[in-house]
């Protein structure tokens, strides 16, 4: 727990929704816990992970769930965007590292990222994205 925070959890943080960061009075340690996008269960990223080809590099649940969080966080993404990318990002569990990586790449440089985002991710689902 962070200097000056109450070792009670943050609830917010825990739907993956706080905006306070280092400024929130409540812990953000999960325990080694995966934290999931608000409205996307790590049960739902767990069997789409879990589907992947064997052998074929698909991510784990957990790590999904801290590289969608991350990219949320980065970009300041509201409910709605974060929900769907994750849902986009379930479907994808066997390209999910080079999709990431992409998404990341291209939204750093976006005037708008959310918008952008929400291009990419109709890409995605019509199989487009490259």
């Amino acid at each position: 727990v962070a200097m000056g925070r109450n070792t009670e959890l943050c609830g917010d943080f825990m739907r993956g929704v706080c905006t306070r960061g280092d400024a929130c009075k409540y812990s953000h340690d999960r325990g080694g816990q995966p934290i999931a996008p608000a409205g996307v269960s790590a049960f739902s990223l767990a069997a789409v992970a879990g589907a992947g080809v064997a052998g074929g590099g698909s991510a784990n649940p957990s790590e999904m769930l801290g590289e969608v969080m991350s990219l949320v966080t980065r970009f300041n993404l509201d409910d709605r965007i974060r929900g769907r990318l994750a849902d986009v990002m379930n479907r994808r569990a066997v390209t999910f590292h080079a999709d990431i990586r992409t998404l990341r790449e291209v939204l750093e440089t976006a005037r708008n990222p959310p918008g952008l985002l929400s291009v990419k991710l109709n890409e995605m689902e019509q199989g487009t994205f490259v």
